[in-house]
């Protein structure tokens, strides 16, 4: 699993995952990131994404995380000025 795996860090985590031929699943918002970056792995069957905000439980309903033996943490507010704002 790889939070974050639209964004400019961790598309390119992915297409190395990927090129291992591990199965990899991307969480992403898509906020920041863009499904751009992952597209040519769509319909991959060893690739799935799922949009979701980490910070919304509904979402977090969609993974399953008993599923992901290692999770990439790289989803984070690239804006560090905006996101000291931010009220939860």
């Amino acid at each position: 699993m790889v939070t974050g795996g639209a964004g400019f860090i961790g598309s390119h985590l992915v297409d190395a995952l990927m090129s291992r031929g591990e199965y990899v699943y991307v969480f992403d918002n898509l906020s920041t990131g863009s499904l751009e970056n992952v597209k040519h792995w769509l319909g991959n069957r060893k690739f799935n994404f799922i949009k979701g905000n980490l910070l919304s439980p509904t979402d977090l309903e969609k993974l399953k995380i008993e599923h992901y033996s290692i999770i990439f943490h790289l989803a984070a507010n690239p804006e560090v000025r905006l996101g000291s704002n931010v009220t939860l």
